[in-house]
């Protein structure tokens, strides 16, 4: 079975330098604060699942394995409403993450496919 390679991404560093560097400033500082770094790990997980960015998902699963994550609660990531085990503060944490990025529902837009109609 032949894999397709994950879409080409754009070079943030070379078209909106400022952009990366403030990007860069507040994961330092997050970094830096009292969150655990398994729970940044998942916030970033929760973040590149809402962006649908393949590469992300690989590298912020890889890193939240590597501090201990379960592979359970990994899975769990894109449906934690209703997965029984994260805690509140973790719950709290995921849902403040999807109001930094798109609007619920949707879908990241792709080159040259049309979007899929909504159900209701």
């Amino acid at each position: 079975m032949k894999r397709e390679s994950m879409e080409p991404r754009i070079d943030y560093k070379k078209i909106a330098p400022e952009a990366i560097k403030a990007l860069s400033a507040v994961d330092r500082y997050a970094r830096t604060s009292k969150l655990e770094p398994t729970l940044l790990e998942l916030v970033r997980l929760r973040a590149s699942v809402i962006n649908s960015c393949a590469y992300c998902v690989d590298m912020h699963s890889k890193d939240a394995r590597l501090r201990g994550e379960s592979e359970q609660r990994l899975y769990a990531v894109s449906v934690w409403r209703e997965a029984p085990f994260f805690t509140a503060r973790e719950r709290a944490a995921l849902g403040l993450d999807r109001s930094r990025h798109r609007g619920e529902g949707e879908p990241r837009p792709r080159r040259g496919v049309p979007p899929r109609p909504r159900t209701v």
